[in-house]
């Protein structure tokens, strides 16, 4: 242990070749242990004259010393040594290592001008510890104790911030050692995430966000982004999109704090925000990001940008997602038009638009359009990727639904199954297509009447996507509802019903109370209710379903038609033919629109499929009179729509 006293008073006698000095004059003003005050430092050594002239300096800036920073230590800089032990906290007669680590931060501390004299003396062994701190967090990060080395490193930064103050240089070097280790936990993270180990990834982000808001609060950083970036996306491969929503949202918003609303880190974080809360089945809710990563696209890039062309078909998609096909598909039109100037017709992304817009026409009820269409982007895609990339099959996908459609059954199934049996080699039994692939061979099994093989298909599909899209989700729901379909089709309609209207509840809150998939929902629970032989209640939803598909689809689409239909023959059946008679004719007054939009072929064709039943029309309107029925057969006669 150093035990050195100052030191070297130039009148002092020599003796033995050591310079002497009056301790005994000392220890009668103050009592220093006689066994550490032996020690007299020759001058000519040229370190203790530096060291001298370190303690005169920290000295003079506590006010104790007011002589000349010579390193000569005379009487004035021992008296100041002992005027600086009196007012200090020190207890014992050492003045060794610690000590004058003591003097040192004491003079720091009062160096900043946030603490008194006596305030410096008293939090001096505070700033000691702290300094301390460092050497064991070095030797941590050297065993390979990341999480000790950075709580030692946190605590040290505390403890500077608040002794030194976060401007101080020391503090600010802490903080650097800080930012190094979050910089290299996100990298560590980074890899962990392409190594597929998405929970260890997670918990590096984790504790680089911990670091980052220990120094900053919620202040915006660039190591505060990638960690909460890095957060959600480690959550997101997790399958965990709730959690990660929020993670993506602060990302975002601190990359605009940081970058400005408009840079393309703020977009590209946005366009992870928005993309989550899509693949929740929140349709709505990403629509209005999507339109926002759209208009700052414009903005920034113009309309015909390939970026831009990209987050309007982001858009689209949310809008074919919640019914509104007409919208999407010129949405879709638009975007592949834009297209045309910047890419080629075999272009991965012209394909992916062109399969976009079949969606979107299919979803309008123009089957045979949808068929072509699909049927060119899957040949296409065929000669671009091969027969098995995801993006064929799912153009193949896209035909056999179309076809189905039409009717066309068994082709439809041969093309399921092969898109199916693709999909489980090369995905997965347990992946999001997969299932999709499942619910539309169950579809198609279905409408070919096959209830019992259909109903494995559907549970098949159910239990898939609980387990990765969990059992609130849009895709979920519907297969939910085709299998509640499938039981009753079964006689099986009391669980059917319960079935039905659990989903109904569900749906209402996922997607609102006019989305065609909650009206087709209502329309399942009535047809139930109505065979159960409540056609009160079943009137009552048809209505609502009637109500919500006009609304959406317009009078004239087939779905809003056949809900009137129902609806007119449950009031029939309970003898209110005026009713029915009413309704009916609302239909017939919307035939000009089914057959203009090409939904069921030309009107008076054999091939037509007017989703109305004149029959039964016509017997409700006898019940009215027989003026109005005879009115009603003979305009539909000269229509050639008996002959249906």
């Amino acid at each position: 242990m150093l035990s050195i006293v100052v030191l070297v008073a130039a009148p002092a006698a020599r003796a033995g070749g050591r310079l002497a000095y009056d301790f005994e004059g000392v220890l009668r003003q103050w009592p220093l242990a006689p066994h550490k005050a032996q020690s007299i430092v020759p001058v000519q050594d040229r370190g203790a004259t530096d060291y001298a002239r370190w303690l005169q300096q920290d000295l003079a800036t506590l006010g104790f010393y007011q002589g000349a920073i010579d390193g000569i230590a005379g009487d004035a800089t021992t008296d100041a040594l002992v005027r600086f032990y009196r007012a200090s906290p020190l207890t014992s007669g050492d003045f060794d290592t610690y000590e004058r680590d003591v003097l040192r931060k004491a003079a720091m501390l009062f160096e900043t001008g946030r603490h008194s004299l006596a305030a410096a003396l008293a939090k001096a062994p505070e700033l000691v510890a702290a300094w301390g701190l460092r050497e064991r967090a070095l030797a941590a990060n050297d065993a390979g104790d990341i999480d000790t080395a950075v709580d030692l490193e946190m605590q040290e930064f505390t403890a500077m911030s608040g002794l030194l103050g976060g401007d101080h240089p020391t503090t600010l070097e802490v903080q650097r050692n800080l930012d190094g280790f979050a910089l290299m936990l996100i990298m560590r993270g980074s890899q962990a995430l392409d190594a597929g180990e998405n929970a260890e990834a997670e918990a590096l982000y984790r504790k680089s966000l911990e670091i980052s808001k220990h120094m900053r609060a919620d202040s915006p950083h660039e190591l505060a982004y990638g960690a909460l970036q890095g957060i959600a996306i480690s959550l997101f491969y997790q399958k965990k999109l709730v959690a990660a929503e929020d993670y993506y949202e602060r990302a975002w918003k601190v990359a605009a704090q940081m970058f400005g609303p408009d840079d393309p880190t703020t977009l590209d974080a946005l366009t992870f925000f928005a993309n989550d809360v899509f693949d929740q089945g929140r349709y709505s809710d990403a629509e209005g990001l999507y339109r926002d990563l759209l208009d700052a696209k414009i903005r920034t890039k113009g309309g015909n940008d390939l970026e831009t062309l990209e987050a309007m078909s982001f858009v689209a998609k949310c809008v074919v997602f919640q019914g509104r096909y007409a919208e999407a598909e010129a949405l879709y039109r638009q975007d592949i038009a834009g297209r045309r100037l910047i890419q080629d017709a075999l272009d991965p992304g012209m394909l992916a638009a062109q399969h976009n817009l079949a969606n979107a026409i299919l979803g309008q009820g123009r089957f045979a359009e949808a068929e072509t269409l699909f049927r060119r982007v899957a040949e296409a895609r065929k000669t671009v990727s091969g027969n098995d990339h995801p993006e064929t099959l799912k153009s193949l996908a896209g035909l056999a639904s179309a076809l189905e459609e039409q009717g066309r059954y068994e082709l439809a199934e041969e093309i399921n199954r092969e898109v199916l049996e693709s999909r489980i080699r090369l995905l997965g039994n347990e992946n999001i297509d997969t299932s999709a692939s499942l619910h539309n061979l169950a579809n198609t099994v279905f409408d070919q009447r096959r209830y019992s093989e259909a109903e494995q298909l559907y549970r098949r599909a159910v239990d898939v996507r609980n387990i990765i899209l969990g059992p609130l989700h849009p895709e979920t729901l519907e297969s939910m509802q085709s299998l509640a379909n499938c039981l009753s089709a079964q006689g099986k309609k009391q669980e059917a019903e319960s079935r039905f209207r659990e989903i109904l509840v569900a749906k209402q809150q996922a997607l609102g109370f006019d989305h065609p998939s909650t009206l087709l929902t209502l329309g399942n629970l009535a047809s139930v209710v109505s065979v159960m032989e409540n056609a009160f209640e079943a009137s009552a939803l048809w209505r609502r379903a009637l109500e919500g598909y006009s609304k959406t689809l317009g009078e004239g689409h087939p779905r809003t038609l056949s809900a009137l239909d129902r609806l007119a023959i449950e009031e029939a059946n309970t003898g209110r033919y005026r009713d029915a008679f009413t309704t009916w004719q609302r239909g017939f007054a919307a035939a000009p629109a089914f057959f203009a939009a090409d939904y069921g072929g030309s009107a008076g064709s054999r091939n037509a499929m007017f989703p109305l039943s004149v029959p039964a029309f016509l017997e409700a309107a006898s019940w009215v009179s027989s003026s109005e029925r005879g009115i009603a057969a003979r305009s539909f006669e000269a229509q050639g729509w008996l002959t249906f």
